[in-house]
């Protein structure tokens, strides 16, 4: 019998819950090559304003996140400048409040 507490184990590149849950970690070649072929319900990508080639992570990945209709891109970053691709997605996030959040 189960006392309804989720477990978990982990290791540098996962953590397994009890609940068949799991979250990965992997870090992106430039071209997101090596994201194709996982089904998730959430990607997060961390410092998204440094990373050069946001647009062929994104192509990369979109894939993964059409296997869903609920499932959820995060773009998370400390402030990089007002240029590259998060930038640009930042400012259309400001101006279409429809499709980005801010």
């Amino acid at each position: 019998m189960s006392d309804g507490k989720i477990t978990y184990t982990s290791s540098f590149e996962q953590v397994k819950f009890s609940t068949g849950a799991r979250v990965l970690s992997l870090p992106s070649s430039t071209d997101g090559a090596n994201l194709r072929g996982f089904t998730a319900s959430c990607v997060c990508i961390d410092e998204a304003s440094f990373i050069d080639h946001l647009d062929l992570i994104l192509q990369a990945i979109s894939p993964t996140l059409s296997r869903d209709p609920e499932a959820e891109l995060l773009l998370t970053t400390t402030p990089g400048g007002m240029h590259g691709k998060f930038w640009e997605m930042y400012q259309q996030a400001l101006n279409d409040e429809d499709v980005w959040y801010v």
